[in-house]
């Protein structure tokens, strides 16, 4: 049997209210996620995490959404 122990790191923002994202702009929209906490490996490198407010978050979210409805209308019209 092999065992392996493994070492996480826990990131929250430092505003509370605030999310946590990679995302950055210029990426697909669809791949927009945000999250109040981020559960990581102890290696994953956390400079590519940023806070962002609600606000940005919701705008995220909507514009995510947009994207998503545009792409089903477009495929369910081919």
């Amino acid at each position: 049997m092999k065992i392996e122990e493994k070492t996480y790191q826990k990131i929250t923002p430092g505003v509370e209210g605030n999310y946590l994202t990679t995302f950055q702009d210029g990426d697909d929209i669809q791949t927009y996620e945000g999250a109040k906490v981020m559960y990581c490996p102890a290696s994953f490198d956390t400079s590519s995490v940023r806070e962002i407010s609600p606000e940005e978050h919701l705008q995220y979210q909507t514009d995510r959404e947009t994207e998503l409805k545009q792409e089903t209308g477009n495929n369910a019209r081919a």
